[in-house]
């Protein structure tokens, strides 16, 4: 079995790059035929490529230009070339554009590949995706419980969903709670105030803390430079 899995525009730093990297270090190990492979492939490339080392059978288009219509119109044509030049079984997407552009490469090529989408954000943030073409794919691939209720909720067949989560690495070594006064709170992520992240939130509930009675003192810190 050959499969791809096209991804979007990456800067390099996120969290699908991350999830990107463990699936490459963990899958190859299931591969035990020459005629099984996975590769990933980035139709518009990507921001920054050093998070790619060490990563096997990736393919790039070095895209060399900022604009962001001129990536979508050079990715478009990279991912015609690739379907066109490979005969792969499966494709798992993480851009609803791409799955856009898949189905109607496989009407048009009448190949018998699948698609499968793997959407990295809530399916009600709808300026992230399209829906509408989500639902194209023949299966999908859910990060949680929660995002596997939205598919259902638009109509998607339960046996059609695949709840896989996110790869962690396993750490024996707890957090020990300090016996410090000031409770600390920490987050960890792009700041980003609204959409996706909504840290906007997060803040107004922390300020609310202020207007209450609580005997505790308190501070906030955030790991990640500001997007």
């Amino acid at each position: 079995m050959k499969i791809s899995v096209v991804l979007p525009y990456l800067s390099g730093f996120g969290g699908i790059e991350t999830v990107v990297e463990q699936w490459s270090m963990n899958l190859d190990s299931y591969l035990v035929s020459e005629k099984e492979s996975i590769e990933y492939v980035f139709p518009q490339g990507c921001a920054n490529y050093e998070w790619q080392v060490g990563m096997k059978n990736v393919k790039n288009n070095c895209v060399n230009e900022k604009r962001k219509s001129y990536r979508k119109i050079s990715g478009l044509i990279w991912l015609v070339k690739y379907v066109l030049a490979n005969d792969r079984d499966i494709y798992i997407v993480s851009s609803s554009k791409a799955i856009r552009i898949l189905s109607i490469l496989k009407k048009i090529t009448r190949k018998k590949f699948i698609i499968i989408s793997w959407m990295h954000f809530s399916l009600t943030h709808k300026d992230a995706q399209d829906i509408n073409d989500i639902v194209r794919a023949e299966y999908h691939l859910s990060l949680c419980k929660d995002m596997e209720t939205e598919f259902i909720e638009l109509g998607i067949n339960p046996n059609k969903i695949y709840t896989i989560g996110n790869p962690v690495n396993r750490n024996d070594k707890n957090i020990v709670i300090s016996e410090d006064k000031t409770r600390r709170f920490v987050y960890v992520g792009r700041l980003i105030l609204n959409g996706q992240k909504n840290l906007i939130s997060l803040l107004r509930c922390l300020k609310d803390l202020k207007n209450r009675e609580y005997n505790f003192e308190w501070r906030f810190d955030c790991k990640r430079p500001i997007e």
